[in-house]
């Protein structure tokens, strides 16, 4: 396999870096066919014992994908517990970081995160959702006042108190809907869907009476965009996988066997388990499998009236600190990441 090494001279924001960056190296191939959105960093992260950085940019708002000017995001680390964190690109083009939030939250099953992070589409506003146990399934409401500050919260609100003796599976950001969220619960009547706000204060039930033998009544993954829906659980040793529609009933999708993150506007189902990046038609046909090489989904979002998949790359400066590049693709064109 041939190997495409990468130099790197001073950047614009963060300064100069090594001459060779493994993660730049290593996605190379699939940021080559991204658009790059810009660069925060480098950061100070507390520590070297930081383990499982992540980086969630604020949801866009510019209408073209030129626009779209990358000056702060979340920053979700691993040190004995989730620890959540805010950077920004301060007036001089330094980046800085805000404060910090320790989660300390009850452990999850492994297959599943401890915590499920979702950005707002209101401005300067994360969500961690902690669904475990699920009797207090639980949403805890940071909000940055931007550009720089203050970082408060946690607002703390229980979804399963809001919708009475109901266990919340699995929760999804509304793309298309400012400040809302979808959420898979289940009652006596067996699996449902709903929606709420990000303040918790208002959940409605959308759709109920949904059967998917074999999926948890404890914890799933859930996703859902223009009517299309899919819950992925682990049972029996491996990933199962249901997706339908508002109207039709939910059908078991037997070549999907790993964890899926979520549905695209193009139906699709994205899966990024493992570091590699899988791509399933809505029958279930696996249709892309490439490795992501570092690049981490963040999420799907609307610029202008096109939808972008937007992926996050952190970047371990060995001493000097973290820096976070991020870049998008339209989700028309994300199978071509197979070519």
């Amino acid at each position: 396999m041939k190997r495409i090494t990468i130099l790197l001279s001073c950047l614009a924001i963060g300064g100069c870096l090594p001459a060779f960056l493994v993660e730049l190296n290593s996605s190379a191939g699939l940021t080559a066919k991204m658009s790059s959105v810009g660069t925060l960093g480098p950061v100070s992260l507390g520590g070297s014992n930081v383990t499982n950085v992540r980086f969630l940019p604020l949801r866009p708002t510019a209408s073209t994908i030129t626009s779209v000017s990358l000056q702060s995001g979340f920053m979700i680390t691993e040190s004995g517990s989730d620890y959540l964190q805010f950077g920004y690109v301060d007036s001089n083009g330094q980046s800085q970081v805000l404060g910090g939030q320790p989660l300390n939250l009850t452990a999850g099953d492994p297959h599943y995160p401890n915590n499920q992070f979702e950005v707002s589409t209101s401005a300067g506003t994360i969500v961690a959702f902690n669904l475990l146990p699920q009797a207090t399934s639980t949403g805890y409401v940071f909000a940055v006042t931007l550009p720089s500050g203050p970082f408060t919260g946690p607002t703390n609100w229980t979804m399963s108190a809001v919708l009475s003796a109901s266990s919340v599976l699995g929760v999804s950001a509304d793309i298309s809907t400012a400040n809302s969220f979808d959420f898979l619960f289940w009652n006596a009547t067996g699996f449902a869907e709903g929606s709420t706000t990000a303040s918790g204060t208002v959940a409605t039930a959308t759709r109920s009476g949904l059967s998917m033998p074999g999926v948890s009544t404890v914890r799933s993954l859930y996703s859902t965009v223009n009517g299309v829906s899919c819950a992925s659980s682990f049972s029996g040793s491996q990933w199962v996988c249901y997706r339908w529609t508002s109207a039709t009933s939910p059908a078991l999708l037997p070549g999907v066997t790993h964890r899926i993150d979520a549905v695209l506007t193009s139906g699709d189902l994205l899966s990024t388990e493992d570091g590699i990046l899988r791509l399933y038609d809505q029958n279930g046909s696996q249709v892309v499998s490439v490795s992501l090489g570092g690049l981490q989904f963040c999420y799907e979002a609307y610029v202008g009236t096109t939808a972008y998949v937007f992926f996050s790359l952190p970047i371990n400066l060995h001493g000097n600190g973290w820096s976070f590049r991020v870049y998008a693709i339209p989700t028309s064109s994300m199978r071509s990441l197979g070519d």
